[in-house]
């Protein structure tokens, strides 16, 4: 066995701002998020300060969504997921995204999404009524609407894979059929 022991990197909201933009993502766009925010080393201002650049960078006329999976584990909120207290089971930065007063987080209960800007509530709206990556799920409105999926740090973790299998009838997941306390 061997061992890589490396300088930690230091980012700036800054230098996030600037390979975002390089890589074509603009206000007004609609994207979906995922990040391994530790992979982006020290970031300066953390996970708060990650949300707010990409809140800054896509604008109010545009839409985020966040996973905010808790993987049926409801163990924080005495057994019931409660959306504003089961917390984000998929990092730093989704956790920080669900936490701010401006975002709204589905009653999904087991793979909630959080959305923010323009549109943001119709998204999340109606996820606890079709399956979890149903072509009417966020994500699957995300894919109607032209959305485009962010993977930072994290190239394995695209969720959203999941809806283009659905929408094109190669389901690979299971319908969930078990019933959940929530918190309205």
């Amino acid at each position: 066995g061997y061992v890589t022991i490396s300088k930690v990197h230091k980012t700036t909201p800054a230098e996030l701002e600037k390979e975002l933009r390089a890589l074509g993502v603009a206000r007004g766009d609609k994207v979906v998020i995922h990040t391994a925010f530790s992979a982006l080393g020290d970031f300066k201002g953390g996970p708060e300060a990650f949300c707010e650049t990409c809140m800054k960078l896509i604008g109010k006329s545009g839409v985020i969504l966040m996973p905010t999976f808790n993987f049926y584990t409801h163990d924080r909120s005495g057994g019931v997921y409660d959306p504003d207290r089961t917390p984000s089971y998929t990092g730093a930065a989704s956790e920080a995204f669900r936490k701010r007063k401006d975002v709204y987080r589905s009653l999904d209960p087991s793979h909630p999404v959080c959305a923010w800007g323009k549109d943001a509530l119709e998204y999340v709206r109606n996820h606890h009524k079709v399956p979890t990556m149903d072509a009417d799920s966020p994500l699957g409105l995300l894919e109607r609407n032209g959305g485009k999926v962010l993977l930072i740090s994290c190239p394995g973790a695209n969720t959203f894979m999941h809806v283009v299998e659905t929408t094109n009838q190669v389901r690979c997941l299971g319908q969930r059929m078990e019933e959940y306390k929530l918190k309205l």
